[in-house]
């Protein structure tokens, strides 16, 4: 479920909620996740700077395997570019 809400200056903000729902189980929230895909008989999810999969069962969900800590991970922005007196 991914909800939208309004923030000051008309800015979005965007929330999602996942959970899963295993057959012979009750609905189990997971709300430390960030993102999530399912994936053949498992699902990849993000929390706290990591990428995991899980096997998921009858029951629920398996332990998580990490697949990449991309916490040290920073972005590259490019230089941003000089206004030029042509560009006016």
């Amino acid at each position: 479920m991914q909800g939208y809400n309004t923030g000051q200056a008309n800015r979005a903000i965007v929330s999602s909620t996942f959970w899963l729902q295993p057959p012979a189980a009750e609905t189990i929230a997971q709300p430390g996740w960030e993102w999530a895909d399912v994936w053949n008989a498992s699902v990849q999810f993000a929390a706290k700077g990591c990428l995991w999969q899980a096997d998921v069962g009858e029951q629920g969900l398996a332990t998580p395997e990490l697949i990449a800590d991309l916490n040290d991970m920073r972005p590259d922005w490019p230089e941003r570019p000089t206004r030029t007196e042509s560009a006016r």
